[in-house]
């Protein structure tokens, strides 16, 4: 029988000639981590559920961060100016969905505090200029397509300001002219 490099068999004395595979922890660890970013907690959680030992995953975590290959401020950072940029995503959205990760809660507001102001602002009117381009909607809005954009961006995560901002500086797209060839 071939064994798979990441675990090793123990025998147990309960029963004679059967064997228990123990997944190394260290090795599914950097297996994991080596195709995605992942936070502390996140991981250990998943090396929980594969049938790791508490104590191995310590120890691959303690090793992990001597390797630099897990960091969860780097992850933090990372997290929240991606999904700001690619996902139009407010700091309240991103906060909440780094707590969720196991992110500590200071942790996630330093990470989200470089995005206060400009950046949101930003961001809201791109999400807020998506959403009406989807709608197929166009500046001046209705009193109620309006309270229906700010829920929009409300339920993206962003702030008050933000809302505030992409609400009162959506103006019309320049629309081109249209020229023809004389023929």
């Amino acid at each position: 029988m071939k064994q798979s490099p990441d675990v090793e068999l123990i025998k147990d004395n309960g029963e004679a000639g059967k064997s228990v595979a123990l997944p190394d922890a260290k090795n599914m660890a950097a297996s994991l981590i080596s195709y995605k970013e992942w936070t502390r907690s996140a991981l250990a959680q998943r090396l929980l559920k594969r049938g790791c030992i508490k104590t191995d995953i310590d120890v691959a975590m303690v090793w992990l961060e001597e390797q630099g290959l897990i960091d969860d401020r780097r992850y933090a950072f990372e997290f929240a100016s991606t999904k700001m940029r690619t996902r139009l995503w407010g700091i309240i959205k991103i906060s909440a969905e780094l707590k969720k990760r196991g992110i500590d809660a200071a942790l996630a507001q330093e990470a989200t505090t470089p995005l206060k102001g400009g950046a949101e602002e930003t961001a809201a009117l791109a999400a807020l200029q998506k959403w009406l381009r989807i709608k197929r909607l166009t500046p001046p809005l209705s009193s109620a397509v309006a309270f229906k954009a700010s829920n929009h961006l409300r339920s993206k995560g962003f702030s008050g300001q933000a809302i505030g901002f992409a609400m009162n500086n959506n103006e019309p797209e320049e629309e081109y002219p249209v020229v023809y060839e004389d023929q």
